[in-house]
Parts: C-alpha cells; structure tokens; sequence
C-alpha cells in the first residue's frame, strides 16, 4: 500500500534528516562506539534499535496509530465538558454558563450524567485521527512531490493547509455517524443512555441519512479546524525554533522537542476553537432537530448565536490541541517513527539565492545583521538609564541582611565585579556586550526601587490592556440578568456604549494598578528579605513557602491601600450606566455623595479578594519555578539562556495565576457589587448573592487572571533583565544545613 509514495518520500523536503543514518539497512559498517548515551549523563537503550524508515508503509500505520491514541484518548477525557458545551449550544436558555450547565446536568442526572456520550466519542474520535494523523502525512509528502522540492519549500504553508484539508475530509466521513449519535445522547434527554441505543434507533426513525445529514456542516466545522490546527502548529514550531529556541531542534533532547510540540499545540488550539466555532453549533442543534437542513439551523441561530459556548470551547480545545501534538509526538518518540525537524531550504534553492545580486538581502533577512546592531546597540540604552537613576537611601537596614539572605543571587559577585579585561562570553557562541555593564546590587535601595518600577510597568500595563474584558466581567458579576454570558455582556456593551464603551475605565485601571504594582513587586522583595534575615538562613530555606506567603500577604496590605479609591471609581464608571464616563468625572461626584469613605468601603473585601490572590500568585509561582528547574528544565538554571529561563518564568506564572483566580475570586464579585450599591456592607452582598452567586464571571476572569499573571511575571522578569536587576534563582539548601543532614 502506498508503494508510490516511497521515493517520493525520500526526496521530500519534509523528511528527517536522520532518515539516511538511522534507517540504513546495515550496508554501512557500523561503528563501535553506537552505544554511547545521546545525552551527556544518561542511558538510551532505545537508541540503539531499528528506526521506522520515513516515507514507509510502516511509518504511515503508525502514524494512524498515533492519531487513534492522540485523539481517542483525549477527546474521551474530555466528554464531561464537551457535553455541557453541546447543551449550552443547543439550551442556552436552560443552560446559562459553564458552571450552571454543569449544576443542572448533575442535578438531574448525577456525576454519572457528566460521562454520556463517551463510547461514541472515543471510537468516533479514534477513527478521525488514524485518517487525520496517517492521511496528512500520506499527503504532504505526495504534494510536497508534486510541485518539486523547492516549490514545496517555498510553499509549504499551503502544502500544510492542502494535506491537512485532504486527510480531514475522509476523516470526517468516519467520524459522522458516531458524533452524530454522540450529540442525540448528550443534548436529548431520555433520547438513549448508550450507543448501542442510540444506534438503532437513529436508524429506524431517519435511516442511514441520520448518521450522514450532519456530514457538511461537520467538514464546515472539521476542515478548518484541522487547517488552521496542522498549518498554525507547523508554523509555530518552526517559528519557536527560529526565534525563541536558544539551539537548533537537533540539539535539542527529546524532553525539549516536546515542550516546544505541546506550546505550539496549545497556540494551535486556541485559533482552531475560533475558525471552526460557528459549524460547531450547527452540528450539535442540527443532530437534535429532525428534519432541518444546516441552513435553517444557521438562519434560527443567527449570528450571534452561532458563538454561544465559545469560552468552554476555547478552553477545552486549546487543551485538547496541545496534548494530541504531546501524546502524537510522544508516540513517534516510543515507536521510533522519524519526527521531521522544520524544513530547511533546499540546497538547489540556496544555490540559485546565492548566484543572485540580491543575495545580501537574504542574509539580511535571516537576521545575522539586525541581531549584530541589537547587541551593539542595547548596552548603550542600558547604560544610560542606569547612569541616571538616582541613588536614593531607602531600606539601608535591610542592606546586610540582603546581603546574608538565602534568596540572593548567586551571580551578584560574578557580574557585579567586573574584571579588569572585561566579561566573557555567558552564552558559548554568543557574544552579550551587556554582561560587561555593572548590575544593580541585591538588597540596596536601587534594587528595590527598580523592582517597584517594575512592579508599575508589569501590572500597569496588563491591567489596561484587559479593561475591556475586566468591564464586561464586572457587569456579569453585578447583573447576571441582564449579562448572561461574557459574549452577551460584549454585544450588549457595544449595542448600548459602543467600542469606545468597552475602555470606560481605562484610566483609574491604569493608575490604580501601577500604583499597587510598586507596592506589591517593591515591598514583596523587601519584606522577602526582611523575614529570612529574622528566621535566620536556615530556617529560611525550610520554611520559605510560608516566607513567599508572609511577604506576599504584606506587600499586598499596603498595595491595596493604594490601588482601593481607583478601583472604587472604575467600578462605578463601568458598572453604573450615566454615573460618569472618566475618573476626573467620578471622582468629584463619588466625594460629594459618601465623602473619603466612598474610595475605602470596598477595601475589606479588596484585601480579602487580593490578599489571598497575591499569596497564591508569588507563593505558587515561586514553588512552580522551583519544581520546573528540579523536574522538568533539563538542566540547572544557570545554565539556561536568558530567553529560556524567561520562558520559564511565563509557564509558572500562568500556573499560578489559575489558581489565583478562583481562590479570589468570590471576595471579587462582592467588591464589584459593593462599589455599585450604596449604603450596602459586604456581609449585606455576600448574603444577597448567595454562596453560587459569588462564582458568576469566573471563567472570564480565568481566562484573565491566568494570562494576566503570567504576563505580568514575564514582564517583570523582563525588566530585571534590561536594568540588570539580579534574578534569584530558586533557593539551595545552605551549607550548614547540609553538613546536619548529611546531604552531599
């Protein structure tokens, strides 16, 4: 089968190139040393067997085998979720949001209610990757093939689109009649419990036609969806390596390459659940309805409607995305199956590129010249802004213990004392004339002013991005009447308000958060050393969660003094339509009806909304760092690029920031409340809104919260590296301790 393809994929420019040393037949001699470990300090048995030979039948029914694990085993996983979407699809009456879609369907049927639809789903599903996965490999090397090697280079994007497009078309013919009897299970009460009901019965009232009349909107749906999921992930992954990998894919292990595979999944994901959204909906009212067409469904729905349940959607095929890339390259990695890196540019091509005048614009745009003049241009810029801070004294008690603390950087000596003959290279073939330039000293005042300048940029600046998601939340939160879901809430602000609306309070958001932000970076680093200097080294090492936890909680006291008459304000402007469209308006109008106490009556429920928040925010990400460099970044910290290790930071910080979310959040809902009711104390709201009450907005805001937090530690980490503000790495046992222990 497929013995046509076979030279064709040999001379794909889409095989690996490891192909030749790996899966020659044993014509060459082979060498003594094989057996030596791939990676510096471990032992790869594996290494040593037969790999699959690209372009074989073999590596095509393996492919299919990775499909049928990648995509059985996770949209099985997430049947709970995707039934809940469907009926929020198909009910949006009944089922108003995620969380009271989940309510009702427990109410009324169990948790066991939550698992309908998983046999369907798990063959359905099963049988679209082996065509999904083995198909667009099949079809990839056949196109690649037939516009020429170079063609398919300079092309390859619509090579990916077609391949991808072709194999999704008979996947979805496997795929139709059990989704269709996966939806009549899931979104018809009393319908059928199991497919072995469902199946029969499908066909003694509509015929094989039941199975089959959802087959067009599900290539509108599928199609696309798997377009935009092969295109966007090849292209990703051939952009990470480009631009955010420090080392080339080959010199990378296998753990790395699946990093890079489940990122790309993941942002693949995410403009997948966009594309194929509104066929989605069609589907799933189109198998509960007997006798509409896809048209009539589309005209009953109308445009907005063809968007409901897009959240949960989001959420659960960016997740399913990342981990059928994850669990698909996995399998390559188990089963030997060659994994092609990003393709390179034909030798022929490059021949022809070389022989042309031009040329030196192709150098140009490979980057060499724009990353020479960024290295030499940089450390000027820093330098200078560092020459003009001004050496304040601030915090001089905290300057020794700073300086004996065990959060201290362990590179402060090394790039604070520059040698006589300068700083050498810290990257092996790079050359970072910043390295030379004096770094701010850990625990001196500057340190901790630029922290707080960080702390502004970092919160500042993500904050007012969001206002207009942050407005729409609000207003669910405070009349979830009249704001049923978050895409409601947008349509009815811009039907009302307009686009300008949507940035009503853009100003006490931007002001309010920079000021808590200095509060909150600043004096969280201060009280951070303060507390392990009092605990003493040892102590401090062992008890630092709840050292994160202290100096958080701290910090976050003082900040929220700062950031509670913004917050007041921007509340009343986005939540009380006519009450005031800028701070300059609310302000004034807020002092003469409550007086000072108008901006801190929500500062109770403010600390007891950001308190915890902020404790979870530094107290798990600083855990989450540590656990990523000791289980999964395959090497120490300080042998990690700058880039890497700022990678690092973003991974931990959107961990961090979902559970932040949802341990704030129900104190979030009464300060919004709150702002908006006059006359009304917190205990008056929280028993007004009831317990499920206090959980309206949330997916919204974990949506928020999350990226939030995530690029607010990024930028943050991002500005320590520009200002040369010594990064802590995660602390290490002291010596001390070890000789107790007995720890080598």
């Amino acid at each position: 089968m497929f013995t046509a393809l076979l030279d064709a994929a040999r001379n794909s420019p889409f095989r690996t190139p490891f192909t030749r040393v790996q899966c020659d037949d044993g014509s060459a001699p082979v060498a003594a040393d094989t057996e030596k470990a791939v990676v510096p300090g471990r032992s790869i048995q594996a290494a040593s067997t037969r790999e699959v030979e690209f372009g074989s039948n073999e590596f095509f029914g393996l492919c299919a085998v990775g499909g049928i694990l990648s995509c059985g085993i996770t949209h099985t996983a997430v049947v709970p979720l995707d039934l809940v979407k469907c009926r929020l699809q198909v009910d949006q009456a009944k089922y108003k949001n995620l969380f009271h879609g989940f309510k009702v369907t427990i109410a009324e049927e169990g948790a066991r209610g939550l698992a309908k639809g998983w046999a369907p789903t798990f063959f359905g599903y099963s049988a679209q990757g082996a065509f999904k996965f083995g198909l667009y490999e099949v079809f990839k090397i056949q196109y690649a093939n037939m516009i020429g090697e170079e063609n398919a280079y300079l092309y390859r994007t619509w090579v990916y689109l077609g391949a991808s497009a072709s194999a999704e078309f008979f996947a979805d013919i496997a795929l139709s009649p059990l989704e269709a009897a996966k939806v009549k299970i899931q979104t018809m009460p009393g319908y059928a419990n199991t497919m072995r009901q469902a199946v029969p019965k499908m066909l003694g009232e509509e015929g094989v036609a039941a199975f089959y009349k959802g087959l067009v909107p599900l290539w509108c749906r599928q199609i696309p969806y798997t377009m935009m999921k092969f295109a966007c992930f090849e292209k990703t992954v051939e952009l990470l390596y480009k631009n955010v990998v420090p080392k080339p894919r080959d010199q990378c292990t296998k753990g790395e390459q699946l990093v890079v595979t489940f990122a790309a999944g993941y942002i693949a994901g995410v403009f997948c659940a966009v594309v194929s959204h509104p066929a989605d909906v069609v589907v799933s009212k189109l198998n509960q309805a007997k006798g509409s067409s896809a048209i009539d469904v589309a005209k009953k729905l109308g445009f907005m409607g063809m968007w409901n349940g897009l959240t949960p959607r989001i959420i659960m095929i960016g997740t399913l995305t990342a981990l059928q890339w994850f669990i698909y390259d996995g399998v390559k990695v188990a089963l030997s199956i060659p994994r092609p890196p990003p393709p390179e540019m034909p030798e022929s091509l490059k021949k022809k590129l070389n022989s042309d005048p031009s040329k030196e614009r192709s150098r140009i745009a490979e980057g060499d010249d724009v990353k020479k003049g960024r290295i030499d241009l940089e450390p000027h810029s820093l330098r200078t802004s560092n020459r003009n801070l001004p050496g304040l004294i601030m915090f001089s008690a905290l300057m020794d213990a700073a300086r004996n603390s065990p959060f201290k950087t362990p590179f402060t000596k090394a790039q604070c004392d520059a040698p006589a003959g300068g700083a050498g290279p810290l990257v092996r073939g790079r050359t970072i004339a910043a390295a030379a330039s004096e770094e701010v000293e850990f625990g001196s005042t500057k340190f901790f002013l630029l922290c707080g300048v960080g702390g502004i940029i970092s919160c500042g600046s993500t904050h007012t991005f969001v206002v207009p998601l942050d407005l729409v939340k609000c207003r669910l939160q405070v009349d979830q009447a009249k704001y049923k879901n978050v895409f409601h809430g947008f349509k009815l602000t811009l039907a009302e308000d307009g686009a300008k609306g949507l940035v009503k309070g853009w100003a006490p958001t931007f002001f309010g958060y920079s000021a808590q932000g200095a509060f909150k970076f600043g004096l969280y680093e201060v009280f951070k050393v303060q507390y392990a200097n009092m605990l003493g080294e040892e102590n401090a090492y062992l008890y630092r969660t709840w050292l994160y936890l202290g100096a958080s909680a701290s910090a976050e006291f003082f900040a929220d003094m700062a950031l509670s008459p913004f917050e007041a304000a921007k509340v009343k402007i986005q939540t009380t339509p006519g009450y005031a469209n800028t701070l300059r308006e609310a302000f004034p109008k807020m002092m003469g009806e409550e007086g000072v106490m108008a901006f801190y009556k929500g500062l109770v429920p403010l600390w007891c909304r950001q308190i915890p928040y902020t404790m979870m925010k530094f107290a798990c990400f600083e855990k989450t760092v540590e656990l990523l460099y000791a289980y999964v970044v395959p090497k120490p910290r300080d042998q990690c690029s700058k880039g890497e290790q700022l990678l690092v930071t973003f991974a931990a910080g959107y961990i961090a920031g979902v559970f932040c979310a949802i341990v704030s959040h129900p104190a979030d809902v009464v300060v919004s409340k709150l702002n908006q009711a006059k006359g009304s104390s917190a205990i008056d709201v929280a028993k007004q809104l009831g317990f499920m009450g206090m959980w309206n907005g949330l997916m919204p805001r974990i949506i928020m919260i999350g990226t939030l937090t995530a690029l607010q530690w990024f930028i943050y980490d991002g500005v320590k590296v520009a200002l040369n503000i010594p990064r802590p790495p995660p602390p290490e046992m002291p010596e001390s301790l070890k000789k107790k222990l007995g720890v080598q």
